[in-house]
């Protein structure tokens, strides 16, 4: 890693925020380290994976909690990701093929639901419609 520290002493003492020893760590992780507290940057993207994986919910609200505070930076960063984030969903579909194609497939069995509440607004819309020109013409 060009430009980082090589020791935590030479991190603190230029107060950089990661250094780079290149050593593994005790979990094997050869990787940055942070400065405050000489944490693996593998190692905790190892912890937030499963703290994630273990409350989904939990992490999703946090998501759009930051989202909603940080709307600008969050453009920001989906506009630099844009293709990034194509390839990631398009290689989710592949890997999940049949969980899409059944998402698609109940989407369309719910419509007819929706289709009958539509159908009756589209219908009560229509003899307003009716009525009113059923006025204008008995103006004129």
């Amino acid at each position: 890693m060009d430009g980082l520290p090589k020791s935590r002493a030479e991190a603190v003492a230029i107060g950089a925020s990661r250094y780079f020893t290149g050593l593994p760590c005790k979990h094997g992780h050869v990787a940055e380290r942070q400065t405050a507290n000489a944490s693996c940057f593998g190692c905790m993207r190892v912890f937030d994976h499963a703290r994630n994986a273990a409350n989904p919910e939990k992490n999703r609200a946090r998501v759009r909690a930051w989202r909603a505070a940080n709307p600008e930076k969050h453009r920001e960063w989906e506009a630099a990701n844009r293709e990034k984030r194509r390839a990631y969903k398009i290689a989710l579909r592949a890997t999940n093929l049949e969980k899409y194609r059944a998402q698609e497939r109940n989407r369309y069995h719910q419509w007819p639901k929706n289709c009958i509440e539509l159908k009756e607004i589209f219908f009560a819309a229509r003899k307003i419609r009716i009525a009113a020109f059923a006025l204008l013409r008995k103006q004129d």
